[in-house]
């Protein structure tokens, strides 16, 4: 039991969800502070596990499809070939898909990198940032692609956390 509430310590200051030494936990401005960070970090720690298992899961293989169907419409056979989810700085989540999927005459094997990054409180972009596609992706496409990310990926895990 203690070492279960020392690592809850340790893995609680790291993300800055305690007071710093001789803070004054006294006033109520401090404790409303401290009481939000903490809080805010749950959100971070638990929306990246969602993410993890999200994408791990069916669901995953879902979206792979409808990435290489928005991206590279003619192709065929995605998966998600691996995907990572890491906290960047200012509390921004960050999702990195790589969907591999097949296309042109003879089924040559492509990978379509896409980053999705969010926070908290809204979804800020799903970009492609790599493509072996052919023929590249347009700007219809990538506005496409992140409509289908802030109306039905972003949706998706936030019903993950309730």
């Amino acid at each position: 039991m203690r070492t279960s509430r020392l690592s809850w310590v340790l893995a609680m200051s790291l993300l800055g969800a305690l007071p710093a030494q001789g803070q004054d936990r006294g006033d109520p401005d401090s404790r409303r502070d401290e009481m939000e960070r903490q809080r805010h970090s749950q959100w971070l720690v638990s929306a990246r596990i969602a993410a993890i298992e999200m994408f791990h899961s069916l669901y995953g293989a879902t979206v792979a499809r409808w990435v290489q169907s928005i991206v590279a419409p003619t192709g065929m056979n995605a998966f998600l070939a691996s995907s990572t989810v890491t906290v960047l700085p200012g509390d921004v989540l960050q999702v990195q898909l790589d969907v591999q999927w097949q296309g042109g005459v003879i089924g040559r094997t492509y990978v379509t990198r896409v980053q999705w990054r969010l926070t908290e409180s809204q979804h800020l972009a799903a970009v492609v940032v790599g493509d072996e596609g052919l023929f590249g992706t347009n700007d219809v496409r990538r506005e496409h692609l992140d409509r289908y990310f802030r109306g039905t990926v972003y949706p998706a895990l936030l019903a993950e956390l309730d």
